[in-house]
């Protein structure tokens, strides 16, 4: 019996020994899985978090556009009334001037100023 437990011994130790060396292995490459799964959940959130902050600067540029927009026609409104108003107010000088002549006593010119 002897001889027995001695050849158990050593096989029970050396089997013990790939045993610890296999669960190590196992445990280190899940936990290799588990840091790649990190990696890859982080990676995905930093790209979600890039789209995010892409679609905002895209929505800024564009309200940015539109309110610039915007003021080039409040400034072409302002512009055209400036304009009419400057062609009313011309006008009303050409009119008034023209009845001022026409309300003139013809009868102290001469014939050049007549015409």
């Amino acid at each position: 019996m002897d001889e027995d437990e001695d050849d158990d011994g050593p096989i029970n130790l050396k089997k013990s020994d790939d045993d610890k060396k296999t669960n190590e292995k196992i445990k280190r490459e899940h936990e290799a899985s588990t840091l790649w799964d990190k990696i890859d959940y982080m990676l995905q959130s930093n790209e979600v978090l890039l789209a995010k902050s892409l679609k905002t600067k895209i929505e800024l540029a564009e309200k940015k556009a539109r309110e610039k927009q915007e003021r080039w026609k409040l400034l072409k409104e302002v512009e055209e009334r400036k304009a009419c108003v400057a062609e009313n107010k011309t006008m009303a000088n050409i009119l008034a001037e023209e009845n001022r002549i026409m309300t003139l006593n013809r009868n102290d010119m001469d014939d050049i100023n007549k015409e």
